[in-house]
């Protein structure tokens, strides 16, 4: 699943119902249009994004439906994967949540690692002063002031 809705909210899969309406509040004050300075459109997605996950998951019979197409998906994917395994882990009798959970934390990896990426490369475009140039600036405002007194202290004095 690309949008999985608890990666979306940053929970874990076994969270409570209180945990995820926690998340949900961090997480729309993060990405709230008026206070996300960064990037309006993606703070516009972010916000789709959570809303539709709490919809879900804050309702327990949306959340089992959820729950289970998630199990169905890793059975799918788990299944043909099995052969591959070596005896210690197909001895271990995990449910398919718990499978869930390691998939998750995969993941979530990932999907900070493409967090940071893109954290990097907004960065990169986002223009900077450096501080160097903002005493340079400093500077030459002050000398331009002390010129102005100079020059208004020779006319007086001419008077």
């Amino acid at each position: 699943m690309e949008n999985n809705l608890y990666e979306i909210l940053e929970v874990s899969p076994k969270a409570s119902t209180e945990v995820i309406e926690k998340a949900y509040k961090t997480l729309a004050k993060k990405y709230h249009p008026d206070i996300y300075k960064e990037d309006k459109r993606y703070a516009t997605i972010m916000i789709k994004k959570i809303n539709n996950a709490y919809d879900i998951l804050s309702n327990e019979e949306k959340r089992k439906e959820y729950d289970e197409q998630i199990k169905l998906e890793i059975q799918k994917d788990i299944e043909p994967k099995e052969e591959n395994l070596n005896m210690e882990n197909t001895q271990s009798n995990s449910s398919f949540m718990d499978k869930y959970i390691q998939k998750y934390s995969k993941r979530n990896t990932n999907y900070d690692k493409i967090n940071r990426a893109i954290d990097e490369q907004y960065k990169k475009l986002t223009p900077k002063i450096s501080n160097t140039v903002v005493v340079l600036i400093l500077i030459g405002a002050l000398v331009a002031l002390i010129f102005v007194c100079l020059s208004c202290m020779d006319i007086i004095s001419n008077i």
